[in-house]
C-alpha cells in the first residue's frame, strides 16, 4: 500500500473504494510516463501516516463506528488517533452523535481524543452537554477531566474556574460525582501551569479530607510530570505554614513519601530543611517507610540524630524488627549493625533488647543475657529476669552456672525466680514413639 493508501485507510470503505480507483488510475500513468516508479517509490518501505482526513459530519460518525470495530490495540490506537485528527469545527456534531449512540463501546483513552478536541472547539458546550446527556460514570468522569484540563490549560483559565466555582464553596456530592472530576482536572491544570498561588488558594477551601488526600497524589503526579519533582517541592514550600484544614503538612507528607521512593537522601535533606515546621514529626514515618527498608541501617544512624520522641523511638524499633524478620541473612546485618553502634543513645538505649530478643527466640540464652547487662540500668532487671525465665525452661543447671560465673546479684535471681514462680513456663516434651497398644483381652 502507498502512502496516500494509508493515510486514508480510516476512511470508511465506501469513501475509499473511490480513492482506490484514483489510485490505481495514477499508478498506471505515472507508469506509463516513467515506465519504472508508481505514485511512490517501490523501493522504500511503507509506513503509517498519521495525515489529516477530510471528513463531514456522517463520514466522521460512520468512521468513528468502523474504529470502535477494531480488535487489534496498535491498528485501533493508530486509526483513532487519525480519525480524531480530522475533527474540526465543521463535522463535530457527527462526533458527539457517534459517541452519544455508542459511549459504552469506547475505551478511556478514546474518550479523552474526542474530549480533547472538543474541549478546543467549545469547551463549555462539551462539559455541559457530558454531564447532561452521558449516562456511564466511567466515561463521563474521564470526559469531564479532560476537558476541563484542556480549557484551563490551552483556552481560557477564568472561565474554567468560574464554571466550577460553585464546586469550591462546600463539600461535593459522592464519590463518583462528575463535579469532583471537575475540580480535580482544574487543579492538574493548574499544576501543570505552575499556577501555584491560585492552586494552594482552591486546595484550602473546605473539602472532604478524602478529596483532598486524592487531589493532592494527582496533582504531585502532573506536576512532577510536567514540570519535574524541584517544582514539587518549590509549590509545597510556598504553602504558608497557616494554611487551613493542615494543607501545608498534607502536601510535605504526600512529596516527602514520594521524593524517597525516588531519591531517599534528597527526601532525607528535605525533611530536615522543613523539621522546624509544626507537627513535622508525623513526616517521619512515610519517609522511614522507605528508607528503612532500603537503607536500615543508614535510616537509624538517621533518625537517632532528631529529636527524641516517642514517634522517633517506634520507628527505628519498627526498623530493626522488619530488618530481621527479613531472613537469617538480613538478621545477621542488623545483628552485626547493632553490636558495631552499640554505644549510640538511640541503640543502647532502645534497640539492643530487640536484638536480645531475637537470641532468646533462637535459644542463644548466654548471648541474650551478656546483651541485657549492657542496657541502661533500669532496663537490666526486668530484662534479664526474662532471659532467665526462658533459659530455665531449657536448661536449669547450665543457667545457675552463668549465674554463678557472673556472679549475678542475688537480687535479679530473685526476682527471676518470683516470675517463674507466678507464671510458670510449659514445656512441651514429644514423646520418640507412641506408647505400646493394650492386648486385648
Amino acid at each position: 500500500m502507498n502512502q496516500e493508501g494509508l493515510i486514508n485507510a480510516a476512511k470508511p470503505r465506501s469513501i475509499l473504494l473511490s480513492l482506490a480507483i484514483g489510485t490505481v488510475l495514477c499508478t498506471a500513468l505515472v507508469g506509463l510516463i516513467v515506465g519504472t516508479t508508481g505514485c511512490s517509490p517501490t523501493d522504500q518501505p511503507s509506513v503509517p501516516s498519521f495525515g489529516t482526513l477530510e471528513l463531514n459530519e456522517s463520514e466522521l460518525k460512520e468512521a468513528i463506528f468502523e474504529a470502535i470495530e477494531i480488535e487489534d490495540t496498535v491498528e485501533r490506537t493508530r486509526r483513532w488517533v487519525e480519525v480524531m485528527d480530522a475533527v474540526n469545527e465543521d463535522n463535530l456534531a457527527g462526533g458527539i452523535a457517534a459517541f452519544d449512540e455508542r459511549l459504552n463501546r469506547v475505551e478511556d483513552r478514546e474518550i479523552r481524543y474526542f474530549a480533547n478536541k472538543w474541549a478546543r472547539i467549545d469547551a463549555e458546550g462539551a462539559l455541559n452537554h457530558i454531564l447532561d446527556d452521558w449516562r456511564y460514570p466511567r466515561p463521563v468522569n474521564e470526559a469531564v477531566q479532560e476537558v476541563v484540563y484542556v480549557w484551563v490549560r490551552h483556552g481560557d483559565s477564568k472561565a474554567a474556574r468560574e464554571y466550577a466555582a460553585p464546586n469550591f464553596e462546600g463539600p461535593i456530592g459522592g464519590t463518583r460525582s462528575p463535579k469532583k472530576f471537575v475540580v480535580l482536572a482544574i487543579l492538574t491544570a493548574l499544576a501543570a501551569e505552575g499556577d501555584f498561588d491560585e492552586l494552594t488558594k482552591l486546595l484550602a477551601a473546605p473539602h472532604h479530607p478524602e478529596d483532598r488526600e486524592l487531589w493532592l497524589t494527582n496533582i504531585m503526579i502532573e506536576m512532577n510530570r510536567v514540570r519535574g519533582m524541584q517544582d514539587v517541592k518549590g509549590w509545597i514550600s510556598s504553602i504558608p505554614s497557616d494554611a487551613p484544614n493542615g494543607l501545608k503538612l498534607s502536601a510535605l507528607q504526600r512529596g516527602i513519601r514520594w521524593m524517597a521512593k525516588m531519591n531517599v537522601t534528597q527526601a532525607a535533606i528535605w525533611y530536615e530543611e522543613v523539621e522546624s515546621e509544626a507537627g513535622s514529626v508525623a513526616l517521619l514515618q512515610p519517609l522511614m517507610a522507605v528508607y528503612g527498608t532500603y537503607e536500615p541501617g543508614n535510616s537509624i544512624l538517621w533518625i537517632a540524630d532528631r529529636e527524641p520522641t516517642k514517634e522517633r523511638t517506634s520507628l527505628a524499633r519498627n526498623v530493626v524488627r522488619g530488618w530481621i524478620d527479613r531472613g537469617p541473612e538480613k538478621a545477621d546485618e542488623a545483628e552485626a549493625f547493632l553490636l558495631e553502634n552499640r554505644e549510640n543513645s538511640l541503640v543502647r538505649n532502645d534497640l539492643l533488647l530487640l536484638l536480645a530478643n531475637y537470641y532468646v527466640a533462637n535459644k542463644r540464652y548466654r548471648e541474650a543475657a551478656d546483651l541485657v547487662q549492657t542496657v541502661p540500668d533500669d532496663l537490666i532487671t526486668r530484662s534479664l529476669s526474662a532471659v532467665f525465665a526462658q533459659w530455665s525452661s531449657l536448661d536449669v543447671e547450665e543457667l545457675n552456672a552463668y549465674i554463678e560465673e557472673k556472679q549475678i546479684s542475688q537480687e535479679i535471681v530473685d526476682h527471676y525466680r518470683a516470675s517463674v514462680k507466678a507464671n510458670p513456663i510449659k514445656t512441651t516434651r514429644s514423646r520418640t514413639a507412641p506408647p505400646p497398644k493394650k492386648k486385648a483381652k
